[in-house]
C-alpha cells in the first residue's frame, strides 16, 4: 500500500444513506475509519429514520454532512448525496455493512494507477449474525466471496456519474430496490472502462427481512433488469446491440459454473 497524507492523497467521497440503522451503524462507521484514508468527505442522508440514526451519525462523524429527507428511499438518498459530492472518488457505504481494512487504498491506488479506468469493483463476502440463545452471544456466519453488482464494492470517479456518462440513479422507477443493478447494466452499456478484481471490497451483511433476503424475488428482479438492459440495446430493426466489452472480469469469475 502506497502511504500517502491529506496533501497528496486524491479526495474520496463517501456516501451513506441511514435509515433506522442504530443497531449496526457504530460497526459500520468503525470499519470506514479504520480505512485510515487521510482525505474523506462523508456524507450521511437520513432516510426518514424514526430511530436516533441520524444522531448516532452525527456523534461519530463529527466532520461529516449529514442530510435529512423524507423516506424516499435509497436511490433519492444517494442521489442527494451525489449532488452534494466534491471528491474526485465516488464510494457507497450501506449503513450495515463492512469494508475489509485497506479497502479504500487498494481501489483508490488502482484506479490512480490507471487513468483510462472509470471503476473499481471487487468480490464481496457475505456474512450474518445469528443469536444463540444458549449463550446470548451471536455468531457470524460467513459464505464464500463472490461478485455481485454492489455499490459497496466499487469506487468509482465522479464524472461517471455526470449525464454525459452513466448520471445518476433512476430513483423513480427503483426508490428502494434494483437501482444498483440498474445502474451498473447503463455504465456497461455505455462503454465506460470498468475492471473486476478478486479483491475483497466489500463484507456484505444479510438480515433476516432485508429486501436482498429472498433469493427468489433477487433472480426475478435481476432477470427483469436485464430484459429493460436489451429493451435499451434492440435498435428499430429488431437487432440487439451487444454489450461493450468494456467491463474487465477475472478470468475465474467467468469460468465458474
Amino acid at each position: 500500500m502506497n502511504k500517502r497524507d491529506a496533501n497528496t492523497s486524491p479526495r474520496v467521497s463517501v456516501i451513506i444513506p441511514l435509515f433506522n440503522s442504530t443497531s449496526t451503524l457504530v460497526e459500520t462507521l468503525s470499519s470506514l475509519r479504520a480505512q485510515a484514508w487521510p482525505n474523506l468527505e462523508i456524507i450521511g442522508i437520513d432516510d426518514g429514520s424514526s430511530d436516533h440514526s441520524a444522531e448516532l451519525f452525527q456523534q461519530h462523524c463529527q466532520d461529516a454532512r449529514l442530510l435529512r429527507q423524507p423516506n424516499r428511499g435509497p436511490s433519492h438518498a444517494r442521489n442527494a448525496g451525489l449532488a452534494e459530492a466534491t471528491g474526485k472518488y465516488i464510494a457507497f457505504l450501506d449503513s450495515d455493512d463492512l469494508w475489509p481494512d485497506g479497502k479504500l487504498a487498494w481501489q483508490v491506488n488502482h484506479l490512480e494507477a490507471e487513468p483510462a479506468l472509470f471503476a473499481s469493483l471487487g468480490y464481496m463476502h457475505l456474512f450474518m449474525d445469528q443469536p444463540d440463545p444458549v449463550t446470548n452471544t451471536v455468531r457470524r456466519q460467513w459464505g464464500r466471496p463472490s461478485f455481485l453488482f454492489l455499490l459497496g464494492c466499487m469506487v468509482a470517479r465522479r464524472e461517471l456519474f455526470s449525464t454525459d456518462h452513466v448520471g445518476n440513479f433512476d430513483a423513480e422507477q427503483f426508490p428502494f430496490n434494483g437501482e444498483d443493478t440498474d445502474w451498473f447494466l447503463r455504465a456497461w452499456e455505455s462503454a465506460s472502462p470498468m475492471e473486476i478484481s478478486e479483491e475483497t471490497t466489500l463484507l456484505y451483511r444479510r438480515r433476516k427481512g432485508s429486501l436482498s433476503n429472498d433469493p427468489e424475488d433477487t433472480k426475478r428482479g435481476f432477470a427483469g433488469l436485464m430484459m429493460a438492459s436489451l429493451r435499451r440495446r434492440r435498435d428499430p430493426s429488431g437487432k440487439v446491440r451487444p454489450l461493450p466489452s468494456s467491463l474487465r472480469f477475472p478470468g475465474n469469475l467467468l469460468a465458474r459454473p
